[in-house]
């Protein structure tokens, strides 16, 4: 991936990994082991798959940067309140890096205004180009003035078409920071990217095909609850909601319901019947449990 100056700001961006397809099978092309159903159960809650993944980049980037990582202020992408999946990674990383003597000075967010229904991995280039410009990225003011000339690291799990990069630089390109690192456990390659952005979609559901596969993780110690796994349960029919919350602890249904009203998804038109579906299911759950 190439380095751009914008600003008076270095932008550059790694990653681990370089998907593309091989006789319709996602692999690394150079190599490298890459497992799709790992990568999908982190996108959909696995805190071992993501400590697995931090432990990667954390090996990618010391080798590329070295004893530079401890001036960083790092970030995961994006987020409302629920955080997104890549935040689990951001969250091991920093552990990863400081076990290794390799801290970094600081660890910020930035902020996700906008909310949608559906998912992003399905969607075309224009679509994606479209979306990720009205969002509403910001970083706090007195975040970015603490950060003055400083570099900065910014976690995100997958580079496709790089819309969400190309927004995050126009948020970050005139803030005076140092540079921007933009670090990616997967990008792909760009005859795929350009022709068959859905990749991201076929490797986000290598393992993930059906609720019964997000209630197995959400049943998970290691369980780390995001954003997509909320609204892909939103996005399922009433009966296999209510099957996931008779399955589920209770403790992780109000979780759940607590999430999708933080990031107000039970406003969003297409989810209003599943959520009052999951509702509905984890108060008659919650009453036969206080009522023995």
């Amino acid at each position: 991936m190439g380095v751009v100056t914008a600003a008076e700001t270095t932008m550059s961006a790694m990653s681990v990994y370089e998907l593309g397809y091989r006789d319709e099978r996602i692999v690394d092309v150079h190599g490298k082991q890459f497992d799709p159903e790992q990568y999908s159960r982190f996108k959909y809650g696995d805190g071992e798959a993501a400590q697995h993944y931090a432990v990667s980049l954390a090996d990618e980037l010391l080798e590329r940067y070295g004893d530079d990582i401890g001036d960083m202020y790092i970030a995961g992408s994006a987020s409302k309140h629920v955080p997104t999946a890549a935040q689990a990674i951001s969250n091991a990383l920093i552990g990863e890096l400081s076990l290794r003597g390799h801290a970094p000075t600081g660890a910020f967010r930035i902020d996700r205004a906008v909310v949608r229904e559906g998912d992003y991995s399905a969607l075309s280039d224009s679509e994606r180009e479209l979306l990720a410009h009205n969002n509403g990225l910001t970083v706090p003011p007195e975040t970015l003035r603490e950060m003055a000339d400083c570099p900065v690291m910014i976690i995100d799990d997958i580079k496709v078409t790089g819309s969400h990069e190309a927004a995050l630089r126009q948020v970050l390109g005139s803030a005076g920071l140092k540079s921007v690192l933009f670090s990616y456990i997967a990008s792909v390659e760009p005859e795929v990217a350009a022709t068959r952005p859905q990749i991201e979609y076929d490797v986000n559901h290598a393992f993930v095909k059906e609720l019964q596969d997000v209630t197995e993780l959400a049943e998970e110690p290691l369980f780390v609850l995001n954003a997509r796994t909320c609204k892909y349960i939103l996005q399922s029919d009433s009966e296999a909601i209510t099957c996931m919350v008779e399955r589920m602890p209770l403790s992780r249904s109000m979780q759940m319901l607590s999430a999708m009203t933080a990031d107000g998804y039970h406003l969003l038109p297409t989810y209003k019947e599943s959520f009052t579906a999951f509702t509905d299911a984890a108060y008659e759950k919650a009453a036969r449990t206080r009522n023995g």
